[in-house]
């Protein structure tokens, strides 16, 4: 505070206005459509911001660490960037989602106390949407099991790395924070380890981390950690937090893309972590 105070900034639009640029742009938005919106959109005064910072802060990075530049301990990512796996949109879901952008262009054209009332409508859409877009049984749990699903996608890359890391007994954390439907008629872990044994994989190198209570957690991942355990699935909150089973982890699968940039980091801190064989 005192040092904001020397630069004269007491509110967010003051930080803007001195080292900031605010400028329109044009983005896409929920229902496929595109608007203009004023956004921050880069710094200005960097130097001068940067002293400020440097003021009240000490900065530490990882390659500033002696035992870091020593050992070399933390693995990196293969060709420097984190896969992708692409696959076409179902026609099925295609359906839904015309129905999702429908109903929230339904909800943009009410008169605002309608939609102040209905302010809960956009992100209803936005979890609906997710879901479908993982498995269409997440919206729905009696329609169809879609061959093209992200679900049966990421089957066929655990079971295509579980086959090459069997030499050192490679593990894999598959997370996705959406996983039950609303009627509690499909769950997601269950069905991907349903399919994994159906591949030949035993139940007893399969777990759930739900499965455990937080007193038996800790025998989880050191059965994780020996490679007894090959594969967990789990939520970022039980399984990307505190977990230590980075000796043996050769892939962690996000099944649903997070909000918050920090899960999708606490996840792979998971895997490019000291001790990672």
């Amino acid at each position: 505070p005192d040092v904001l105070e020397k630069y004269n900034i007491e509110s967010f639009d003051e930080f803007a206005g001195t080292f900031g640029s605010v400028e329109p742009s044009l983005e896409f938005t929920a229902a496929g459509t595109f608007k203009i919106v004023k956004r921050f959109k880069s710094y200005i005064n960097a130097p001068e911001l940067m002293t400020a910072f440097r003021v009240k802060t000490d900065v530490v990075l990882t390659e500033d660490i002696p035992e870091f530049k020593e050992s070399n301990s933390i693995p990196k990512l293969k060709e420097g960037k984190y896969p992708q796996v692409i696959i076409k949109q179902s026609e099925g879901l295609m359906r839904v989602m015309d129905i999702l952008k429908q109903t929230l262009e339904e909800w943009q054209e009410l008169k605002p106390k309608e939609k102040r009332k209905l302010r809960h409508v956009p992100l209803v859409i936005f979890n609906r949407a997710k879901q479908a877009a993982i498995d269409l049984r997440l919206v729905d749990s009696s329609a169809p099991d879609d061959a093209g699903s992200k679900t049966n996608a990421v089957i066929k890359e655990v079971i295509r790395i579980y086959k090459e890391s069997e030499k050192y007994g490679g593990t894999q954390l598959i997370f996705s924070d959406l996983f039950q439907s609303s009627d509690k008629k499909f769950n997601l872990y269950n069905e991907i380890r349903s399919k994994l044994i159906a591949e030949g994989i035993k139940p007893s190198e399969i777990a759930i981390i739900y499965d455990f209570k937080d007193n038996k957690r800790e025998a989880l991942f050191d059965d994780v950690n020996n490679g007894i355990i090959r594969i967990v699935k789990g939520g970022t909150e039980k399984l990307g937090i505190g977990v230590n089973v980075q000796e043996r982890l050769a892939a962690v699968h996000h099944v649903d893309a997070p909000p918050r940039p920090m899960d999708f980091e606490q996840r792979n801190g998971r895997i490019l972590r000291q001790g990672n064989m």
